[in-house]
């Protein structure tokens, strides 16, 4: 099923001038040459991206719009570091509670079953007929 977006950008026409582009910049980590490797896209409609990787050096420099963004990414990564880390313990402690639930409500079951059971035999293993009553 296709969005409004998606219908919007496979109805463009294949003109360069009359549809939407789509440029991406990805800077990988570092691989220790002290030059990082960069993945540039560009996309139009939904069809696959055209791609290239080169060295961060290659690039020249980035607009300063985008330079802008990324010092205010890079100041706002501790920010973004607690949020995850917050998040994770949140999704963890959700996890061990889901857990402690389904070993409650096992434990609870086997409890209920021991109790019927023993309402049904008595002590010396014979069947209590008194007891047999189907529930």
């Amino acid at each position: 099923m296709q969005t409004e977006k998606q219908s919007g950008l496979l109805e463009e026409p294949y003109d360069f001038e009359k549809c939407t582009i789509g440029i991406g910049i990805q800077l990988l980590p570092d691989d220790g040459s002290g030059d990082r490797q960069v993945l540039i896209g560009v996309r139009n409609h939904s069809d696959p991206p055209l791609l290239k990787l080169l060295r961060q050096s290659e690039l020249g420099d980035l607009p300063p719009a985008i330079v802008e963004l990324l010092i205010a990414l890079t100041s706002d990564l501790p920010n973004r570091k607690e949020a995850w880390k917050k998040k994770r313990e949140l999704e963890e402690a959700a996890r061990e509670k889901q857990k402690m639930g389904k070993t409650k409500a096992s434990r609870k079951a086997t409890t209920t079953n021991q109790q019927q059971a023993a309402t049904i035999v008595k002590p010396n293993g014979i069947p209590n007929s008194e007891n047999l009553i189907m529930q």
